[in-house]
């Protein structure tokens, strides 16, 4: 009886020592893993392909050159991403530069004067196959809202008079068409940074002291890839409202495209 006495004491005591323990491990403060998040802010030159399809031989009908089938875009672009993790959250947004008979995106006959303008914004998502702590190649998938506009004005116009357009709107001679689509985008993106600065401050806490890195960078990189959307129609607002021309020739705005980037990165650690 005694010994047995002997070994629940021992067991109770044993009990209460790891129960002690327990606690003055839970009540230290726990180490945190080290983290970090980076953006990139950058500008995008390149080149988009479209399809004009039905416009330019409508274009041939009535006497005009062809418009091209390609666009010179500019754009800028923005990506965030948890250092430790491979996703990585895309915005853009481009424009269709319309710089004149160069650019082959103004065409005219001689009465008249055609020019066609693009822009498009897109969000998505991109996985990081490489990633050091300069280099990134990253495959990435979009959903880009894309428009287009076609706007024909007489040679002949009178200079826009806001009073004269009160009196008389088909005075100024001018007709504007739109269109509009989603578009899916299938690309690849790789980016080059060129650190510059390098800043480290402490935070003192309860918990501790917690120490942040911030560095800043030079970015270079490309994007490539194919944008896919379906046909659309030209179509006119009056009045706020779209009248749809069935006659009215449908353009395709799917294309590749290859824009150069140059921006600055800021990375977070700590």
């Amino acid at each position: 009886m005694k010994k047995h006495s002997t070994l629940l004491s021992f067991g109770l005591a044993m009990l209460a020592i790891s129960t002690q323990a327990q606690d003055i491990t839970s009540s230290l403060p726990t180490a945190k893993k080290p983290r970090s998040t980076e953006s990139t802010l950058t500008y995008r030159l390149g080149r988009q392909g479209v399809s004009m399809g039905g416009l330019n031989q409508l274009l041939d009908q009535t006497g005009y050159p062809n418009l091209a089938n390609q666009f010179t875009v500019l754009g800028i672009a923005q990506e965030m991403s948890r250092g430790d993790k491979p996703l990585t959250f895309i915005t853009q947004f481009d424009f269709g530069l319309k710089s004149g008979n160069a650019a082959n995106q103004t065409v005219t006959n001689g009465a008249n004067t055609v020019r066609a303008t693009y822009f498009q914004y897109g969000i998505g998502v991109g996985y990081r196959l490489i990633h050091t702590t300069k280099f990134t190649l990253t495959p990435k998938v979009m959903i880009s809202p894309t428009f287009f506009s076609l706007n024909i004005t007489s040679n002949d116009a009178p200079t826009p008079s806001v009073a004269a357009a009160l009196v008389n709107p088909g005075s100024q001679q001018t007709a504007t068409f739109r269109s509009s689509t989603f578009a899916g985008d299938l690309g690849l993106s790789g980016q080059y940074r060129f650190p510059y600065s390098s800043r480290t401050r402490q935070i003192v806490s309860d918990c501790g002291t917690t120490t942040i890195t911030r560095e800043r960078s030079l970015v270079l990189g490309f994007d490539a890839g194919y944008r896919l959307s379906a046909n659309a129609r030209l179509n006119q607002s009056v009045n706020d409202q779209t009248r749809n021309g069935s006659d009215n020739p449908t353009i395709n705005l799917s294309g590749w495209y290859v824009t150069a980037r140059f921006g600055f990165g800021t990375r977070y650690s700590r």
